[in-house]
């Protein structure tokens, strides 16, 4: 509330069918983000919920797919997840037949992960469902848009 405003209390009450303005937080590109994200988040945890996925556990799978025999501290710096929050998400992965632990063949105290069988097919259809979903929430842009948004966030989160 403006200073105007709680000087004046004579302002009438927002109505519950008055336009709301938020001019300010729109012009914020982190809140713009986090509006796309929580967009993007909702559709996605009520997608993964058909396959009983957290977005979390979802990445890690993606990580271990394309990283075969990647060490669990490797799978969380890739996602930036501290060390002590990694061990419990490859546990539940791995007690739920998604993931398997293996000696590390040139590090005897480590483990390198791998997916199950079960992990891979979970992995494919979830890959099937979010590629359908981002398919739909992106159509309203052209695929030029497409291309120039994808491009532009690379260069916001790449590191300098």
């Amino acid at each position: 509330m403006s200073s105007a405003a709680r000087g004046n209390l004579a302002i009438k009450p927002l109505a519950d069918n008055d336009a709301i303005t938020k001019d300010w937080l729109e012009s914020l590109m982190g809140f713009r983000l986090r509006q796309t994200y929580n967009i993007f988040a909702s559709d996605f945890q009520a997608e993964m919920a058909v396959v009983g996925l957290r977005p979390v556990q979802l990445s890690i799978l993606a990580i271990v797919d394309e990283n075969p025999g990647i060490r669990q501290g490797k799978i969380g710096e890739a996602l930036n997840i501290a060390r002590e929050n990694i061990a419990p998400l490859v546990n539940e992965l791995e007690k739920a037949g998604h993931l398997e632990r293996q000696r590390h063949p040139t590090d005897g105290r480590a483990f390198a992960i791998y997916l199950t069988p079960q992990g891979e097919d979970l992995l494919v259809r979830s890959k099937e469902i979010l590629r359908q979903r981002e398919k739909v929430l992106m159509s309203r842009l052209t695929p030029a848009e497409q291309q120039q948004l994808t491009s532009l966030l690379y260069k916001l989160v790449e590191k300098p």
